[in-house]
């Protein structure tokens, strides 16, 4: 009996020193508590990293536009300018080297939006700009996917009226010309851009309405329509007044008219740079 008594407090002694020895069990994750987000600072969203690169490369605002939740402004300095649209919506800023602007006075550039006309369903705008002897030039910006690129300019000077959808592969428009025959500029030349390469081609309208006196620069070789039909040669020599119509430039011809209202008509290529012009610039 004894021995049984000192052998169960021996275990019971020995049960005790094990237990103040454990090592206790790590504490389990509180999965209550929310992750930490992570924040990707990107030029594209981070306006102070925007407003620090203009600063820094002393750059002065042209153009500053609301277009419904963007606000689209535009920097340059001696050697860059920069396109920078703030989305309001989404908080995101995209900036934009615009490289295709050259020979650009400084002065303001127009903005104009055609999103809706375009059809192309994201931001699209087309800045005018005067830029080497006094011309305006024109070209379009927008999205591909979600990306701010240069789409493409109008060639050539005069600047872009208007633009818009005609199929799912054209957009159609207008742009100012300048005629080869009084050296008159025209807002109804015809601008085709073909999608999705944006080829694009400015062309005169089939007729042009000019109604301007010149002084004829070199013999001209016309004709004059009589009663019957018959095309009678007439020459107009140099320093003579004439009064240019039309250019018909489907039927490559040009209607004009003395003083003593004789009408007469002339090969497009038998007039063009042939009639003293002032030229601007």
């Amino acid at each position: 009996m004894r021995l049984f008594i000192v052998v169960t407090a021996f275990c019971l002694f020995a049960c005790k020193g094990n237990q103040q020895h454990k090592v206790p069990d790590a504490k389990a994750p509180d999965t209550s508590a929310k992750p930490t987000p992570i924040v990707l600072d990107t030029p594209e969203t981070s306006s102070a990293k925007v407003a620090e690169k203009i600063d820094s490369a002393n750059y002065k605002i042209s153009t500053r536009k609301t277009l419904g939740n963007y606000e689209i402004s535009i920097w340059g300095n001696e050697g860059s300018t920069q396109l920078i649209v703030d989305n309001k919506l989404t908080h995101k800023k995209d900036t934009l080297q615009l490289d295709g602007i050259s020979g650009w006075s400084g002065r303001p550039i127009d903005i104009k939006d055609i999103t809706q006309s375009v059809g192309i369903g994201r931001l699209t705008i087309f800045l005018t700009w005067e830029g080497d002897s006094d011309n305006d030039y024109s070209e379009v910006v927008g999205y591909q996917q979600d990306t701010l690129k240069e789409l493409f300019q109008i060639p050539g000077a005069g600047g872009l009226v208007d633009l818009k959808r005609k199929d799912p592969h054209t957009l159609v428009g207008h742009a100012w010309g300048e005629d080869d025959v009084v050296r008159g500029t025209h807002g109804n030349y015809i601008v085709t851009v073909s999608l999705p390469d944006y080829d694009v081609h400015v062309d005169p309208p089939d007729t042009l309405e000019i109604d301007e006196d010149k002084e004829v620069k070199e013999t001209i070789h016309a004709y004059r329509l009589s009663a019957s039909g018959k095309l009678i040669p007439r020459t107009i020599s140099p320093g003579r007044k004439i009064h240019v119509d039309t250019i018909y430039y489907l039927q490559q011809m040009v209607s004009f008219h003395l003083n003593d209202s004789t009408r007469l008509t002339v090969p497009h290529d038998s007039i063009s740079w042939r009639l003293k012009v002032s030229i601007a610039g």
